[in-house]
């Protein structure tokens, strides 16, 4: 069953950021989803990144293009 993980999930065979989706057994993922670890996610959607809205894409280097120059 695919999850994503609302909080970070270590084990010795693997790390899962928070925001990944991952594939589980039934019960494990079951598990995770009660515990509020996890969410369920439809197999077949496509995953899309949220928009950045324009004014933010030059703050992604820390500092806004008007703080850049001069």
């Amino acid at each position: 069953m695919q999850v994503e993980m609302l909080t970070l999930y270590a084990s010795p065979d693997r790390t899962i950021q928070v925001g990944q989706r991952a594939v589980f057994p039934p019960e494990e993922a079951k598990e995770l989803i009660d515990g509020g670890f996890a969410r369920a996610v439809d197999e077949h959607a496509t995953r899309t990144r949220p928009a950045v809205p324009a004014a933010n894409r030059a703050r992604r280097g820390g500092k806004a293009e008007s703080e850049s120059a001069g």
